[in-house]
């Protein structure tokens, strides 16, 4: 029964549902697109790919400027204007990454990338919030996740196959922001599912607001949201630089491995909707984590393609619902959760930018292979962090 309830959610798409699914799509198809291009981009601007890590960061800190200012943006200009403000900084990052010809104009188109991807974002998660209630809810975010590595899976494919086809990254990277027409079209016709949030809606946020309470597995919970992305962040960005610098594969295997990590994903995403139904969160977490330690220790030690291949189908089944269910549950920590929503995102992003700067530099330093080593040291953190809650707040 529970089963049918939640595939019932994949077959019952209506309108207000679209724009949300299209922004995730777009957002996992353009997530993947710096780690499978990364060494042709720092051949363009004769820098180490290191730095091209270092300049990735701004995307990250673009996409935490938009997460903190997105409720403020939502309250006074709504959901119709904040998706044109999104799409036009996606334009904007699209003119400025495609005629650079210095590293500073990329890491501007960079920046804007990060900022158009969290405004629609933002835009996607308060149409869900606002239409669904319950177990509803918590079923439909799921699949927004599910969409998202649905568009992810896609790119390393793709993007592999025309560089190998010797295809110029720029014209790789202009290919996914195609679909900021298809969500423009939509926010111009669809103008009645953007309507903003009521005002009473907004005074009971307020009123919840100011009776909120936090306390110290909260933040706990916050850190291994955190620490997960850097877990996440370290293998998509780095292991196709690891494969073909340390085991010599070429760009289309490469490329194979992360879009296998990324259909993994989706599946695992799918299948965590069923299975959290049937344990608790606290006890899902924990065991995803220590598989994906496992998985994740091996990939560093092992030598051989085909082995890495069949690894990360367990780490991408293991890791996928890690990001939701850590979310989820650390709402529950609080007696009300709507400022909590923010603040774990905001961890999400900011261990993102703690990640992408720790591996950049032990890229520089120590080399590709030392930030898959990130990947495993993140994994054994999610555990120890969710571990020392003790199961508060599954209830």
């Amino acid at each position: 029964m529970n089963e049918m309830y939640y595939l019932g959610d994949l077959m019952n798409l209506d309108l207000n549902l679209l724009l949300p699914y299209l922004i995730f799509v777009f957002q996992g198809l353009i997530a993947p697109l710096g780690s499978v291009m990364i060494i042709e981009i720092a051949k363009k601007y004769s820098v180490d790919t290191s730095m091209i890590g270092y300049v990735f960061a701004l995307s990250i800190i673009g996409g935490g400027i938009a997460a903190l200012a997105s409720g403020f943006l939502l309250e006074t200009i709504g959901k119709r204007r904040l998706i044109f403000v999104g799409i036009l900084c996606g334009g904007l990052a699209v003119v400025s990454i495609t005629v650079s010809n210095h590293l500073t104009m990329f890491g501007m188109g960079v920046f804007l990338t990060g900022l158009s991807n969290w405004l629609l974002t933002a835009v996607g998660n308060e149409i869900v919030v606002e239409n669904y209630q319950g177990k509803k809810r918590s079923s439909q975010l799921n699949l927004l996740n599910f969409f998202y590595s649905v568009g992810a899976l896609v790119t390393p494919a793709l993007a592999g196959s025309m560089l190998a086809r010797g295809i110029q990254w720029e014209m790789i990277f202009l290919t996914p922001f195609t679909l900021l027409g298809a969500l423009a079209l939509f926010a111009y016709f669809f103008k009645s599912n953007l309507s903003k949030v009521p005002a009473s809606s907004l005074e009971k946020v307020a009123q919840s607001n100011s009776s909120e309470s936090w306390n110290a597995n909260m933040y706990r919970t916050s850190i291994a949201l955190g620490v997960y992305c850097m877990l996440e962040l370290s293998y998509t960005y780095w292991i196709v630089v690891h494969l073909r610098e340390n085991l010599s594969v070429d760009i289309v295997e490469a490329s194979l491995v992360l879009t296998i990590f990324y259909i993994c994903q989706a599946i695992g995403r799918f299948i965590t909707g069923i299975v959290i139904k049937y344990i608790s969160l606290y006890r899902y977490i924990i065991s995803c984590a220590f598989i994906g330690l496992a998985a994740a220790s091996f990939i560093i030690i092992s030598k051989s393609y085909v082995v890495i291949l069949c690894l990360t189908i367990l780490f991408g089944l293991a890791v996928a619902g890690l990001y939701p269910s850590i979310l989820s549950y650390g709402t529950l920590q609080a007696t009300h959760s709507p400022r909590a929503v923010t603040f774990f995102l905001t961890s999400g992003l900011a261990g993102s930018v703690v990640g992408m700067l720790v591996t950049s530099f032990l890229k520089q330093q120590v080399g590709s292979w030392a930030c898959i080593v990130v990947t495993a040291i993140s994994a054994a953190l999610v555990i120890l962090l969710i571990g020392s809650t003790m199961e508060k707040g599954e209830g």
